[in-house]
């Protein structure tokens, strides 16, 4: 978290009457806003018998992992296998709220759709049940995907390489091409500086 980010947090010291649940709902709203511009974000927070949670949704946008690294710290419990039961755990992060699950959830349907249909003509016919309804190659493809703010889909390359060939599942075969609304500009070089084009209303 960067200190621009943390600055922007509240502390549960400085909101009495605030739940702890419902103040790590309001920060991970801010620490989503600042780690990926441009993308809606529902984040509400709920509390019952033996718990509570934050739940956090969104369409398409960064994958569940990226979300996960900059929010986990939120949660105040493990699961302990050995013994079958959550256990407390206390982190850094909990000064700006805690809750005992938070839950991450990310509608790719639409890139999953996408996906199949630019995979069909490349796969046999024969192959199309098995792959995308016993493999579910979309889901694990558009899964692993991550999309800032203004990409949209454009297409299925297959990838190459020695650790492709050795890959285990289908969907390691191939990855997605995306487009943006606005075209990336070229990277500058050291000492160089990018002119503004002037306006045409500047010109006259």
């Amino acid at each position: 978290m960067s200190n621009r980010t943390e600055t922007k947090l509240i502390k549960l010291t400085d909101s009495p009457g605030v739940s702890p649940w419902a103040l790590a709902a309001k920060n991970i709203r801010t620490e989503l806003r600042d780690a990926f511009p441009g993308i809606k974000f529902s984040v509400t927070s709920d509390s019952y018998s033996m718990g509570c949670s934050v739940d956090v949704r969104w369409t398409a946008g960064p994958t569940e992992k990226e979300v996960d690294a900059v929010i986990g710290d939120y949660c105040n419990s493990e699961f302990d296998g050995m013994q079958d039961l959550s256990t407390y755990v206390d982190k850094a992060k909990h000064v700006y709220g805690h809750a005992k699950h938070i839950g991450t959830h990310r509608d790719t349907k639409e890139l999953q759709d996408q996906i199949e249909a630019a995979l069909k003509p490349l796969i046999r016919e024969d192959e199309h049940y098995m792959m995308f309804r016993n493999e579910n190659i979309q889901y694990r493809i558009a899964h692993r995907t991550s999309l800032k703010a203004g990409q949209r889909f454009k297409g299925i390359k297959r990838k190459e390489g020695p650790a492709v060939r050795a890959a285990a599942c289908f969907s390691e075969f191939y990855e997605v091409e995306l487009e943006s609304d606005k075209p990336e500009l070229p990277a500058m070089q050291p000492g160089q500086v990018r002119r503004r084009v002037p306006s045409a209303s500047n010109t006259q």
